[in-house]
């Protein structure tokens, strides 16, 4: 009864708030800052975890740029040059054009770099040989052969089967006469 007569008095000279009220006011700023704290976490969580897939993005963006310039280069195991080439690269705000710090601290595109590195001689251990192929090397698959033995219809009279089924002239053929 006394607390009801105070709370009448206070409403009364115009604060308009009772002290059941400020408890309840109390109680809910409470929940709110529990709930901002738990946000703020939440927030805190998805913003590392999207700063981690965008660096995971970039870092595989350089790698794939550096690995087709090294392939196209015919740079001996890409991957080997691949991790020490992307220490150097960095990936514009577009997240496409990739550049790298050379030697001399000037900024190249990767196509570039790439290829002073191929063209270096003191790299020359590292990159694929052009390799041609030699005499008789012609591209055909019969290997000169029109048997499927691979050997020409010449050289089967000479060295094998002489009589006169395989063209032959009824002699003895180096095989026969030398064993």
């Amino acid at each position: 009864m006394i607390q009801e007569k105070k709370d009448e008095m206070l409403k009364a000279a115009g604060s308009g708030v009772t002290p059941d009220e400020i408890k309840e006011l109390n109680r809910e700023l409470t929940k709110m800052k529990r709930q901002n704290e738990k946000d703020t976490k939440q927030i805190a969580e998805l913003t590392e975890s999207l700063n981690a897939e965008q660096t995971m993005r970039i870092d595989n963006v350089k790698k794939t740029a550096i690995r087709k310039e090294l392939e196209k280069n015919r740079v001996i195991k890409p991957d080997m040059f691949v991790d020490m080439f992307s220490n150097r690269a960095t990936v514009d705000k577009d997240g496409k054009t990739v550049m790298i710090t050379g030697d001399d601290g000037s900024e190249l595109s990767i196509a570039d770099y790439v290829a002073d590195f191929a063209n270096d001689e003191s790299n020359s251990a590292f990159i694929q040989k052009n390799v041609h192929g030699g005499f008789g090397s012609n591209g055909s698959n019969t290997n000169g052969g029109s048997d499927g033995t691979g050997a020409s219809e010449f050289m089967n009279r000479l060295v094998g089967h002489s009589d006169s089924e395989n063209g032959g002239n009824g002699g003895k053929s180096l095989a026969e006469a030398f064993g």
